[in-house]
């Protein structure tokens, strides 16, 4: 009997049950323009749990990566900062846990880059920290996801041809039919809201006929529902008393 209900508990106790993740807001900004920062102004992420910041550029005479990016003068996580082997092209994926007030999305790059597209996610429901992240040159970038229901930010960037937009089951941020232009290259990006099962999947984009095609993602867990925390919690009180009961 007392084997039965450990066996009972236990069963109870390993299907943790993730909550969802909520999208609270996003906003996107595309800039034509030369230059070593770019600053995103008023965006409000006040109450949320996680900022994600998504980043496309094109180096303006050389290869670029992003040296820092700031929310309210309160400096970001480092997921993705990625150049494409041929140059030039990057996309980068930084995050904040724990966003104050509303503020200013600053990005800081080694040097000049001909224009910029920025992707900006404010979600609720995550666990601290980012679980998986990856980048590569190609418009397909493939990803697993370590836990269910995980949020999913996705980024791509080519040199000029047509424009590209986000597929499924990408949600696009940005991207063609509107603006993709950034200086002579051009980006899109999406997010998956929930991923679903654990595993591996693939983010890609397509529509483009541009050079050295470069893409990104960065996947964030959910945070365990209360009530199954709740529900470990009994069971290891449980399974302790009923240790006692066996040795006594």
């Amino acid at each position: 009997m007392k084997i039965a209900i450990a066996i009972s508990l236990l069963g109870l106790s390993a299907g943790i049950v993730q909550a969802g993740i909520i999208l609270d807001d996003s906003a996107s900004s595309l800039q034509a323009v030369s230059s070593s920062q770019f600053s995103f102004s008023g965006f409000d992420a006040t109450g949320s749990d996680k900022l994600v910041v998504t980043v496309a550029a094109e180096g303006n005479g050389g290869n670029r990566t992003v040296d820092w990016i700031q929310y309210n003068g309160v400096a970001l996580t480092e997921a993705v900062n990625y150049v494409n082997t041929a140059g030039y092209q990057s996309v980068a994926l930084f995050y904040l846990d724990n966003p104050t007030s509303a503020g200013d999305v600053v990005v800081d790059w080694s040097g000049m880059v001909n224009g910029v597209g920025i992707g900006v996610y404010a979600l609720s429901g995550t666990a601290a920290g980012h679980e998986a992240a990856n980048a590569v040159d190609g418009s397909s970038v493939s990803l697993t996801t370590l836990s269910d229901n995980a949020f999913v930010a996705s980024v791509f960037v080519a040199n000029g041809g047509t424009d590209p937009n986000a597929d499924s089951p990408l949600t696009q941020l940005y991207g063609a039919p509107g603006s993709t232009d950034i200086g002579s290259a051009d980006s899109a990006a999406g997010y998956v809201l929930d991923a679903g099962v654990a595993g591996a999947g693939s983010y890609s984009f397509s529509g483009f006929s541009g050079s050295r095609p470069t893409s990104g993602a960065v996947s964030f867990a959910a945070i365990p529902e209360p009530a199954t925390l709740g529900l470990l919690g009994v069971c290891g009180g449980a399974m302790l008393f009923i240790r006692r009961r066996c040795r006594s």
